[in-house]
């Protein structure tokens, strides 16, 4: 550019002033200058092609970007300092959700996300140091998910974005997410998810491990496709018996586990309400199966996920070993059952005893006695009916322990003053129908306790299970006078099948099974339904699983006929009865109102 500009005039001046000293110009001169003209002349003329082609390029290539721009499913945003819109490519103002058309000078980035991330998105972008930004742009049924790299050019008061739609990348991601952590058939939580659970630092925490009783026999008899109804059956009692705050989750197979919130106390009626839930008969198929779990109790360390697992597992396998539908809770560094030790041994020498609840209306001076039979082990622990039961039924014994509990129930009850009812259970599995109505008939001529004042409770799951037999013992047994209660009614599903072949008398309901993880309101509305189903067909309603409190007033409202609160004398012995009824009606701990 020097050489030009002193070409272009230092010529001139250099012949002005020769000319005006006087000196002649020779023809070499005039040749020289017009050739340095010429040359300049050429150059011009170069330059001007030059600059024209440099800006035909450049015009094409802008040309070229704004076609690349514009057909982008990318889109570019262009903002300024105040995150103001100062150009938004078609593609871009289709995510943001921007009419077609250009120029939106009082449009801010920001408020075009959602409300909730507007803040984030401006800090953000003020700071400048994120260097990929999401957005999530409000839409007709989700919002439009947006993943953003930006480049400010400093100095220019302007900022590039260049905007991307992931939706449907971070929802497949996400499905997949959920599909490592959840069970595909039940959808339940998987393992992978329970150790996270259980790793989680929280306050007092218990693991239950259960496994079904009896499952082998479904795949076996109605095929693999009944085996999964089966199971996502299970999967939606469990997930109805537990509390909203506890983790229900599928270990593989039949194995599923509860984290339950609380007290090892709590997950231990926790566990007894998965196992009273999972013994009710389950359809599937065409067919009828009983089968039932078997539950192992861990209490759940800080820090020791894997070491409750191991706990409750170990739990588990003493608990399938003391027999179907038990839970067994580790303590002490144990988690393992009694031995087998003999039914009929115990029985002769006494190691069987009956323990009582006690249930009756609070000013009311007749009671009535729900007797269950306990084993008094060897090794110091009180085993409970369920596994008394299941260790008889294993030795053959069940005949003779339910010869037995007839009798001693009865002898007892007819040595108790203001006892009006004596309740007993035929368990599902054990109940021997061929000898039950001539059990009754020896027990009641022995001890002349009145048939009418005895109630035997059966479940839907006992009736199934005994066969065809037991229905018309039963029939034989009201003909004696003896009452019939329908156990654990509402839970079952051929409900009025069984009120219009069996002579019930009274039907019995669980309010904490029937509430749905804790849902008081539903459960209230179950049990006037009940009520309203037992008044028409003549019957008896008798609650039990109910507090004082609200709820138990609520229940009585109802037009339930007899609550057994959970803080009733509750498993005691025959002498602890006869201590709290000699005392008067008024003094009894009879909570129900």
């Amino acid at each position: 550019m020097s050489i030009t500009v002193l070409a272009t005039f230092g010529l001139p001046a250099a012949l002005l002033v020769a000319l005006a000293r006087g000196q002649a110009l020779t023809p070499w001169s005039i040749g020289a200058v017009s050739a340095v003209v010429l040359l300049l002349l050429v150059r011009s003329t170069l330059r001007i092609r030059t600059s024209t082609r440099l800006v035909a390029d450049l015009v094409r290539n802008e040309e070229d970007l704004r076609d690349l721009v514009e057909g982008s499913s990318d889109g570019v945003v262009v903002v300024d300092d105040d995150l103001r819109l100062r150009f938004a490519s078609p593609a871009a103002r289709t995510l943001l959700g921007l009419p077609a058309g250009t120029g939106d000078p009082d449009r801010r980035l920001p408020d075009l996300v959602l409300a909730e991330d507007r803040d984030r998105i401006a800090e953000q972008l003020d700071d400048g140091t994120a260097g990929t930004l999401h957005l999530r742009i409000p839409g007709t049924d989700r919002p439009t998910e947006l993943e953003v790299t930006h480049h400010e050019h400093r100095g220019e008061g302007r900022r590039v974005l260049h905007l991307r739609d992931v939706t449907v990348r971070l929802r497949r991601e996400r499905e997949l997410e959920r599909m490592a952590y959840t069970d595909h058939l039940t959808r339940l939580p998987n393992r992978a998810l329970l150790f996270q659970e259980l790793a989680r630092p929280a306050g007092e925490r218990c693991l239950l491990v259960l496994d079904l009783d009896g499952f082998k026999a479904v795949n076996d008899v109605a095929g693999h496709e009944a085996g999964d109804q089966l199971l996502v059956e299970v999967a939606r009692r469990l997930r109805n018996v537990v509390r909203d705050q506890d983790v229900v989750c599928r270990l593989g197979g039949d194995e599923f586990a509860v984290v339950v919130d609380g007290t090892p106390a709590e997950a231990r009626e926790a566990a007894q309400r998965v196992v009273d839930i999972m013994a009710l008969p389950h359809r599937t198929a065409g067919f009828t199966f009983a089968i039932g779990a078997s539950v192992g109790v861990a209490e759940v360390q800080a820090g020791g996920g894997q070491l409750a697992f191991r706990e409750a597992d170990t739990a588990l396998r003493a608990a399938k070993q003391a027999g179907k539908g038990c839970v067994r809770v580790w303590a002490d560094g144990t988690g393992s059952s009694p031995s087998g030790d003999s039914v009929a041994a115990a029985l002769a020498a006494g190691h069987i005893e009956l323990r009582y609840s006690v249930a009756g209306g609070e000013g009311q001076p007749q009671r009535a006695l729900h007797g269950e039979p306990f084993w008094r082990h060897a090794s110091g622990d009180l085993l409970p009916a369920a596994e008394l039961w299941a260790a008889a039924g294993r030795q053959g014994q069940d005949g003779a322990l339910q010869t037995w509990v007839f009798a001693e129930s009865t002898r007892t009850a007819a040595d108790l003053p203001g006892v009006s009812l004596l309740a007993l259970d035929l368990p599902a599995g054990h109940v021997r129908a061929d000898q039950l109505l001539d059990d009754v008939r020896s027990a009641l001529a022995a001890t002349g306790f009145p048939a009418e004042r005895v109630s035997l409770a059966v479940t839907e799951e006992a009736i199934l299970t005994a066969g065809a037999e037991l229905v018309p013992v039963l029939h034989e047994l009201r003909a004696l006078g003896v009452r019939i209660c329908l156990d654990d009614f509402g839970m079952g599903q051929t409900l009025y099948a069984h009120l219009a072949r069996l002579p019930l008398t009274s039907v019995r309901i669980d309010v904490a099974a029937l509430g749905g993880g804790g849902d008081t309101a539903h459960a209230l509305k179950v049990v006037r339904s009940i009520v309203l189903s037992a008044q028409t067909f003549g019957l008896a309603v008798v609650a039990h699983g109910v507090s004082p409190g609200p709820l138990l007033d609520d229940v009585l409202a109802c037009g339930v006929h007899m609550v057994r609160t959970r803080e009733d004398l509750r498993h005691v012995t025959a002498e602890r009865v006869r201590e709290e009824l000699a005392t008067g009606a008024e003094a009894v701990r009879i909570l129900a109102r």
